[in-house]
């Protein structure tokens, strides 16, 4: 019971771990203006060389020694870079991770070769995915079932490989496993959608906080410069206070005539732009 116990902790950490560095590095400004524009070529050697670092500690720490962890880390990395970034990030991540996974020898040849062929073909159709349908993010259910699709496609070839040439190794067994592994990269799709969508909203709203205060100060030197007015023995002087950035609160002054003044206050009923817009 312990031993099943510590089994299943470990491989809720194994999902997690790979989460929490993709959050921590996608809550980045900079990484988030690689997305939405096009990179360099010095920034596809950073985007690779930081997947392949992932897909490093990934496989370090493997409580489980599950033979295939990295195998299938260097897939999903060659997908995400690719959906993210695109500009050769997908296959070249996919190419240098199995080919990684290679020079450790731990695994037959076979199933070192499916690793590279599955991450590089899986790389570069998300790369085509990204350049024909733009960011990933945009219809977010369709890219979700275009990468479960990859990844699941992926992880069939290379576990039906894996099966095929390695005696010790179950059908049951895998299937757990890649059940494991897909639960953990839906997660992340999920989670990189979310963070990148609340990027654009923030941004969205800053643009319009801005266009708000512009809106603001507009509105308070109209109605202030109302005030401006000569009487003789009389001294008019006025404030506006809009509950929101901008207001249907309006007030006036003016001379009628030598002897009277005419001061006018009005409520437009409502508050915030429409007010403002029909005062």
């Amino acid at each position: 019971m312990e031993e099943r116990i510590y089994e299943f902790i470990a491989r809720v950490n194994l999902n997690v771990l790979p989460l929490f560095i993709f959050y921590v590095i996608l809550r980045s400004r900079a990484v988030y203006q690689y997305m939405i524009s096009r990179i360099t070529a010095r920034q596809a050697v950073v985007i690779i060389a930081a997947a392949l670092l992932e897909t490093g500690l990934t496989g370090y720490y493997n409580p489980l020694h599950e033979p295939l962890l990295i195998s299938s880390t260097v897939i999903r990395n060659g997908i995400l870079t690719g959906l993210l970034f695109g500009r050769g990030t997908g296959w070249l991540a996919g190419l240098i991770g199995g080919v990684l996974v290679m020079l450790q020898g731990t695994e037959p040849l076979a199933v070192e070769l499916a690793v590279i062929v599955a991450a590089t073909v899986g790389g570069y159709l998300a790369e085509l995915y990204k350049k024909y349908h733009g960011n990933f993010w945009t219809d977010k259910l369709q890219s979700l079932l275009v990468a479960l699709a990859l990844y699941v496609g992926e992880l069939t070839v290379v576990d039906v490989v894996t099966y095929i040439n390695s005696s010790n190794v179950s059908f049951a067994g895998e299937l757990q496993f890649s059940l494991w592994k897909i639960s953990g990269f839906m997660a992340l799709m999920f989670l990189a959608q979310r963070i990148i969508v609340e990027r654009e909203n923030l941004a969205g709203y800053d643009l319009l906080a801005g266009e708000m205060h512009v809106a603001r100060q507009l509105q308070l030197d109209l109605v202030s410069h109302q005030l401006e007015i000569s009487f003789p023995g009389v001294q008019v002087s006025g404030a506006l206070h809009p509950a929101k950035e901008v207001g249907g609160d309006w007030y006036d002054c003016f001379a009628l005539d030598e002897d009277h003044l005419c001061f006018v206050v009005a409520d437009v009923s409502g508050k915030g732009v429409p007010a403002a817009l029909f005062m």
